[in-house]
């Protein structure tokens, strides 16, 4: 008997033991079969958009970035979601693309990894949809930073949604920069300790090198091709860390780039810095900050090179901001100034062929004008502008030459503010030039008094300021005639080209015309970085329409700008959610883009 019971205790511990083993298979299979967890993203690439490198066109890839990314597990209907930025935060993303319905592989009942892809700027089949970005789209020279989820929607019950599950966003290279749009230029680590000394006619440049070197010199030029070079004085001589060289035959009060270069011993003849690139924007290209601003203080640039003023302008006088553009007998140019003072700037509108068939770097300068007016006296009857506000213009076919008279006039266009005008009759406002013995006033001068505008021709460059009559004072007429009046001169209608940035220099002719934003007919697509005077007239109609888009400085109301940055970007977006309706429901959208496509055009064409 003792052992029958010993047996019939194993047979219940047996039973025991295979319902536990039911109990736990079923608890798993609900977990984790019946409810499975939303889809994962791994393993992202290629490694080119994925380690910081730049994107180079292929024949397999394309022209375009070609982003690859597993996805597994999950159930239901599976998207993916893809941003790109140019920020580490994605806080305004310049793509982001939902997929269509993914198409996913199984094993045994179980979904498994399955590689999926995006093209940058590819059509959006199906329910696929861009919240930022378009079909066909591309992105700008930069850095940027992606990220990818997966998105799973269970089946609703019939006539209900069904529940939709967005797993954790996946990030390429750790949150670091991803990959790069463009050639980015670098300071070596190895050049160090750059400095310069500038006089009327020279610059005394300095820097060391990290290993004694008998090979080095400085590029330098009036814009960024440097395509002239100066040996440093230890060149061909005793092998040093510390160099030195002198430009001279310079112009006076320039501005010039340089970039010290050295071929180092251990890579034989190899030059580790190269000539930098073509002109462009300077500094900061963005709302709050979109002049070409160059300091000329000696600090590396954007662009990877140096830059420093020579000394000589008129009163002895210290550059405060400055801005260039190259400009060519095809295409003229261009220049935008924003002054120190906010809603101030200057603009100088390079016709073609403004010099026979010369190409030049035209460069924008504000002075102290309290040194150029103390030795340059204002003439009696007349007070300067806003206390005083002097420039100097030049035009730099080479390091040395200079053309100051033009065949075709350049047109100076000036911004003011109503606080400037105190003690002024406006309408006598005008822009001035010293012809080395007295001030005299520019050429077809007119006055927009509701823009706040002054525009006139020159067909000399040298020093300039803006003056005009004390109220009262009786004096009439110029030094060489031209008008004054209420004539407007805002757009291209007037003749003032106003661009932004000189990257991409326009004539009159080609720029859209405009007065306002009331007689803009928007026609093209407008995304992040365009520029033109439909994104000035576009900036102006979201201001007076209640999405500002900065309370002060650079695109607030009065002070609005020719380039698309990221402040216009989220004002429009606002605009579009608001309006949504109109222009996102047709696409069944309910996110703004941020870009004035066929619908917001459409739009505000209509609304004006």
């Amino acid at each position: 008997m003792k052992k029958k019971a010993t047996y019939n205790v194993k047979i219940f511990d047996l039973v025991v033991f295979l319902l536990v083993i039911l109990v736990f298979g079923f608890v798993i299979y609900s977990g984790v079969v019946a409810h499975p967890g939303v889809s994962e993203v791994s393993d992202l690439g290629p490694e080119q958009l994925v380690s910081g490198g730049t994107f180079t066109p292929s024949e397999k890839g394309g022209d375009q970035p070609l982003f690859r990314f597993d996805i597994s597990g999950g159930s239901g209907t599976t998207q993916y979601e893809i941003q790109i930025d140019d920020s580490s935060d994605f806080s305004s993303p310049v793509v982001d693309y939902v997929s269509d319905e993914l198409v996913m592989d199984e094993f045994l009942g179980s979904r498994i990894a399955t590689t999926h892809r995006y093209t940058l700027g590819q059509e959006a089949p199906g329910i696929a949809h861009y919240i930022a970005g378009e079909a066909d789209m591309t992105l700008a020279d930069g850095s940027y930073y992606w990220q990818v989820r997966a998105m799973d929607t269970e089946d609703g019950e019939e006539g209900k949604p069904g529940l939709t599950r967005s797993g954790s966003y996946v990030v390429a290279n750790d949150g670091e920069i991803a990959f790069i749009i463009g050639e980015q230029k670098e300071e070596d680590p190895g050049i160090s300790n750059v400095q310069f000394e500038a006089g009327s006619d020279y610059l005394t440049i300095t820097w060391d090198t990290p290993e004694e070197t008998t090979s080095s010199d400085v590029a330098y030029g009036p814009n960024e091709d440097i395509e002239y070079s100066a040996d440093s004085s230890s060149k061909g001589e005793q092998a040093s860390l510390h160099h030195s060289t002198t430009i001279n035959d310079l112009l006076a009060c320039s501005l010039y780039f340089y970039l010290p270069r050295y071929e180092p011993t251990s890579q034989g003849a190899e030059e580790l810095l190269s000539e930098g690139d073509t002109g462009g924007v300077l500094g900061e290209s963005m709302e709050g900050s979109e002049g070409m601003d160059v300091l000329g203080d000696g600090s590396l640039l954007a662009s990877g090179v140096y830059s420093a003023y020579t000394k000589g302008c008129s009163g002895a006088a210290e550059v405060t901001k400055s801005a260039y553009t190259k400009a060519t007998a095809i295409s003229g140019g261009s220049v935008e100034l924003q002054e120190t003072k906010a809603n101030n700037r200057v603009t100088l509108s390079i016709p073609v062929n403004f010099k026979g068939l010369s190409e030049a770097s035209i460069q924008v300068k504000q002075l102290d004008s309290a040194a150029v007016l103390d030795s340059f006296a204002v003439p009696s009857g007349k007070k300067a502008l806003g206390g005083g506000r002097s420039y100097d213009f030049k035009a730099l076919e080479t390091a040395a030459d200079t053309i100051t008279t033009f065949d075709n006039p350049i047109t100076v266009t000036a911004d003011y503010s109503d606080d400037d005008i105190e003690g002024l009759d406006e309408s006598t406002l005008a822009i001035y030039r010293w012809n080395g013995s007295s001030w005299i006033k520019l050429s077809n001068c007119s006055v927009d008094t509701e823009s706040d505008v002054i525009t006139c021709e020159t067909s000399h460059f040298s020093t300039f300021t803006i003056l005009g009559e004390e109220t009262g004072s009786g004096t009439t007429g110029g030094d060489t005639g031209g008008t004054t009046g209420g004539g407007s001169v805002s757009g291209s209608g007037g003749g003032a080209v106003i661009i932004n940035n000189p990257s991409t220099p326009s004539s009159g002719s080609s720029t859209p015309s405009t007065t306002s934003s009331s007689t803009m007919i928007f026609t093209r697509t407008l995304s992040l970085s365009s520029t033109g005077e439909d994104v000035r007239a576009l900036q102006k109609y979201l201001n007076s329409h209640g999405y500002p888009i900065s309370t002060s400085g650079n695109g607030a109301s009065g002070s609005e700008t020719t380039y698309f940055g990221k402040k216009t970007k989220l004002a429009l977006k606002r605009f579009q959610e608001t309006n949504a309706q109109f222009i996102l429901k047709p696409y069944g959208l309910t996110k703004g883009t941020g870009i004035l496509g066929a619908k917001s055009r459409e739009y505000i064409n209509a609304h004006q």
